[in-house]
């Protein structure tokens, strides 16, 4: 009986993984078994295979830039080939009306500043927003009001990310953001955050910018491998909802034969 019994939970667990594998807003818990849910997001990116550039949740469809290759686990964006994705006039920072959240998971193949996300300038006055891995290895969230003054500037100080190894980051903010409602989350945990700037007062709406994946605006490109992304326009993920959509990522990375990241 034992025996059987043993299996039969081995299915179920193996059944679970699968729903997850293929449902962006359902995740399960890997101690519990519990199944979690978020919220169904605005556009979702599932980056393994051909095809990666439709939008799983929206109507966004990619673009892809100089051709970023793509492996098992996801996408591959090398810097020195300047690769990255478009998305057009979508998610520009219209912040002061709009709650939002941002998710990626990814794994860094080199330490050196790269954009995961945004709709940003990359000269003159930087407006717009995006977030991005640090050199060594910090996640920073900016956005830049329109005329260029006014910034949020948030980094977290608690993981700093390493080379080789998977990572979900969520990006959660309410609208007219500041750095006390602005939170970072890295494989589901709540980052400590150090505030560089907070002196956003307008919207960070770059009019000119498009939405891309791994750059913003021609420049800053990000290095390493992106296996999942989310946004979420009008709504912020509290924290349980953060740990669910890294539970969810990491049963997709387990299924691609990858070691996913710890997750609450």
């Amino acid at each position: 009986m034992h025996k059987w019994s043993s299996r039969i939970a081995a299915l179920v667990v193996l059944l679970l993984v699968s729903v997850t594998s293929l449902q962006p807003g359902v995740s399960i818990n890997a101690v519990t078994g519990w199944i979690s849910s978020f919220p169904t997001p605005s556009s979702c990116w599932d980056m393994a295979g051909a095809g990666t550039e439709e939008d799983d949740c929206g109507s966004i469809d990619l673009t892809l830039i100089n051709s970023p290759a793509y492996v098992s686990a996801g996408v591959d964006f090398e810097e020195s080939e300047s690769d990255s994705m478009d998305g057009g006039a979508n998610y520009r920072g219209a912040f002061t009306s709009t709650d939002f959240t941002f998710s990626a998971t990814i794994n860094v193949e080199s330490a050196a500043v790269g954009v995961i996300m945004g709709t940003q300038l990359n000269s003159g006055t930087f407006r717009g927003w995006n977030f991005n891995v640090q050199a060594d290895g910090s996640i920073r969230f900016n956005a830049r009001e329109t005329g260029g003054t006014d910034e949020l500037s948030l980094e977290a100080t608690t993981t700093n990310l390493s080379t080789a190894t998977w990572y979900n980051i969520v990006i959660a903010g309410s609208s007219s953001p500041t750095a006390s409602n602005v939170e970072i989350y890295v494989n589901g945990v709540l980052e400590a955050e150090s505030a560089i700037a907070d002196t956003l007062s307008s919207d960070a709406d770059c009019a000119t910018c498009d939405f891309e994946i791994g750059s913003i605006s021609d420049g800053t490109h990000f290095d390493g491998i992106n296996a999942y992304s989310r946004v979420w326009w009008g709504t912020k993920l509290n924290a349980t909802q953060a740990a669910a959509v890294c539970s969810s990522d990491a049963a997709l990375l387990t299924a691609r034969s990858e070691t996913p990241m710890g997750c609450t």
